[in-house]
């Protein structure tokens, strides 16, 4: 039987597939929310999409 995914996980995977969907304008705006509504998930997310694609991971947030 597979072993149920963590939360953290299952989250950080919405996460990352929500920033992917949004166009790389609206992006950035996601990551900012993100940032406030959980640091430390919008860490992992934006370390995610930069391996990823470092050219496309669309945070203009700084």
């Amino acid at each position: 039987m597979a072993k149920p995914d963590h939360p953290h996980e299952v989250r950080l995977r919405m996460a990352m597939e929500r920033a992917l969907e949004l166009p790389a304008d609206e992006r950035g705006e996601f990551l900012r929310w993100l940032r406030t509504a959980d640091p430390e998930l919008a860490a992992h997310v934006l370390v995610a999409l930069a391996d990823r694609d470092p050219d496309k991971s669309g945070d203009s947030a700084g």
